[in-house]
């Protein structure tokens, strides 16, 4: 049974048929088993780095697994190995730049965050920017810095329609 939390004391359910229950939970994992492929396992490709530790393939295998569970220490690793064994195996190098390019955009984003705050030295009362310090505050998980950027937009604005936008999306 399903409860409105918001009057917690009158505990009123909210009914839904049960055959709708059954075709939306059917429906789903319909969804999920013709839209997802099953994982590769990661087992067997361990292994198969036992059987060919000298396989410079297997090692990239290995490599796109750590990558997608986006351990990239360990990803790199075995796409060293795989380049150790085949320098120009040029599958190994996409990734392993793949790979940095990723591990380099947090630091590149900052670097523009100083950079907003410098032309804000100069702007103090321009709200754009506060808003475009707070979206790349959030692109690195700095939510608290965010809200606070997009807060100060919305104190020099209150009418900002983005910048209320925005803050309902940090609020979520």
């Amino acid at each position: 049974m399903l409860y409105d939390f918001k009057d917690l004391s009158k505990k009123k359910a909210i009914k839904f048929p049960k055959i709708s229950i059954f075709i939306f939970v059917l429906l789903l994992t319909f969804i999920r088993l013709t839209k997802t492929p099953a994982p590769p396992n990661f087992v067997l490709i361990k292994k198969e780095v036992l059987k060919h530790p000298n396989s410079p393939e297997v090692h990239l295998q290995l490599a796109r697994l750590y990558q997608e569970r986006n351990d990239f220490q360990n990803a790199k690793k075995e796409l060293m190995l795989a380049l150790s064994f085949n320098p120009s195996y040029q599958e190994a190098k996409n990734l392993l730049e793949k790979i940095r390019k990723i591990e380099e955009e947090p630091e590149k984003i900052k670097e523009e965050i100083k950079k907003w705050e410098e032309v804000l030295k100069e702007k103090p009362g321009h709200r754009d920017i506060y808003l475009k310090i707070a979206v790349l505050n959030w692109q690195i998980y700095q939510n608290q810095e965010a809200l606070e950027a997009v807060n100060k937009a919305l104190e020099l604005d209150p009418n900002f329609e983005q910048a209320k936008n925005f803050k309902q999306l940090l609020s979520q």
